[in-house]
């Protein structure tokens, strides 16, 4: 998996586990639905502050982005992981 599909993956996982629409992210992180879907599509590459915008509105840390399949992980797994890195 590459970086833009390991990092769109966990957006999408992150948006869906919170219950929220991509419009409703792209509300949140100041950007439209429609670039949250192509972020999540891994159609656009997002810059580093975007990254972190959408982050902030998730409520994660944005090194989870990084980690696969994050979203399926406990905060203390999540936690432990960033531990060993």
């Amino acid at each position: 998996m590459n970086i833009s599909h390991l990092i769109g993956d966990n957006i999408r996982g992150f948006r869906e586990k919170r219950g929220w629409s991509s419009a409703r992210l792209g509300e949140e992180a100041d950007t439209s639905g429609n670039y949250i879907g192509e972020i999540e599509r891994s159609e656009k590459r997002l810059t580093v502050e975007k990254l972190f915008d959408i982050a902030k509105a998730l409520k994660v840390n944005p090194h989870f982005f990084l980690l696969e399949g994050a979203y399926h992980k406990t905060p203390e797994e999540l936690e432990k992981a960033l531990r060993l890195r």
